[in-house]
């Protein structure tokens, strides 16, 4: 992939983590902390192909696991983010099959788990 290719890849991803995110917290505010934390795992995504592609030089591959995207960015991360990322990966599994859903969240939860993701998606956006 040449420069210019790369750097509309990298901008795609980008834009896409804002757009999502941007939706997470209107879901959460609106009380919809499933859907909220499906589109906050879905920015997290989209941030870390985001680095994977600037870190390959290639697309980032289809793939939905945080840990390994993180993996795969080279990104230097501690593992307390690590264990996040990994807490994150059970919401884009509970956000697409509602049976797999499990107990409702409190709204603390949800909030505390809403500003989890938004620091850990500065990091990823600095």
């Amino acid at each position: 992939m040449n420069q210019g290719e790369l750097k509309k890849q990298v901008e795609y991803w980008r834009t896409g983590t804002a757009d999502d995110f941007s939706c997470a917290e209107m879901l959460a505010r609106s009380g919809h902390g499933r859907q909220a934390l499906f589109f906050a795992h879905l920015a997290l995504e989209k941030a870390l192909r985001a680095h994977v592609t600037h870190a390959t030089g290639s697309v980032a591959p289809k793939k939905h696991s945080l840990t390994i995207l993180a993996q795969m960015s080279g990104l230097a991360m501690d593992e307390e983010m690590i264990n996040a990322l990994g807490a994150f990966n059970r919401f884009n599994i509970t956000g697409r099959y509602p049976s797999a859903r499990g107990r409702a969240m409190s709204c603390h939860k949800l909030d505390s788990r809403m500003e989890q993701a938004r620091r850990i998606l500065t990091w990823l956006m600095t």
